[in-house]
């Protein structure tokens, strides 16, 4: 079990487990509205995160592998949010919620080109062979809001094609945030905040995650203070 400051995870039945990458997504994305959606939620980490920040929000959490969305569920409902938060065992293509979000969040499944893992659900969540990223930004297109906000972690090889592909779908790229292991290294990760209004220059920024000795940096430990004990 992961522990953090206002609310715990199991994830040994979920095919995303608890990481860096969804931890920094659920810190980082805004809503300005009280309507989200968590894409591939897995164990519902980053939807928890989500009620923990917006208490007003109601946040629905979709996975197309059932025993992920029964293991998020007992998360949410262990949790002190748990009449705001569903799990749903659903299609992201096939799903037609009544309203649209305000805010759209998604850890993808964005390792197209990897070894595969011999274990099939967890393969499952980490390549992009059942909802490429087209589809992914296709159905973000479809359940997002006019005014609402987009927000996704992948690789930084993947960020430009990312961008390019948005803008096909009517999604622009607002805020860009690359992230490194360590301060002078490459960047390994791009966060993205995409729009479908206009966007005259987005904002472009590079932080690392630990210091020389191995600590937090200054950045992570800020941004993640709300959460990790």
């Amino acid at each position: 079990m992961f522990r953090f400051r206002q609310f715990s995870i199991e994830d040994d039945r979920s095919t995303m487990k608890v990481g860096t990458d969804g931890v920094l997504l659920g810190a980082l994305a805004l809503c300005h509205g009280t309507r989200i959606l968590d894409l591939g939620t897995g164990s519902g980490l980053i939807a928890l995160m989500l009620a923990q920040r917006y208490q007003k929000a109601t946040i629905d959490a979709i996975d197309v592998d059932e025993a992920s969305v029964l293991q998020a569920r007992e998360n949410f409902q262990r949790s002190p949010w748990g009449d705001r938060l569903t799990a749903i065992v659903a299609d992201a293509r096939l799903y037609k919620p009544a309203c649209s979000y305000d805010l759209v969040v998604s850890n993808p499944p964005f390792f197209a080109q990897s070894l595969k893992s011999p274990e099939a659900r967890r393969t499952l969540a980490r390549h992009n062979d059942t909802l490429s990223t087209a589809e992914l930004l296709q159905c973000v297109s479809r359940l997002l809001a006019e005014e609402g906000r987009f927000w996704c972690v992948l690789p930084v090889e993947g960020a430009e094609k990312m961008r390019e592909m948005g803008e096909d779908v009517g999604l622009k790229v607002s805020r860009r945030v690359a992230v490194s292991d360590r301060e002078g290294q490459k960047p390994k990760r791009v966060y993205f905040e995409m729009v479908k209004t206009e966007v005259a220059e987005w904002v472009a920024e590079v932080h690392y995650l630990k210091e020389a000795d191995g600590s937090r940096s200054e950045w992570y430990g800020k941004t993640t203070g709300g959460f990790y004990l």
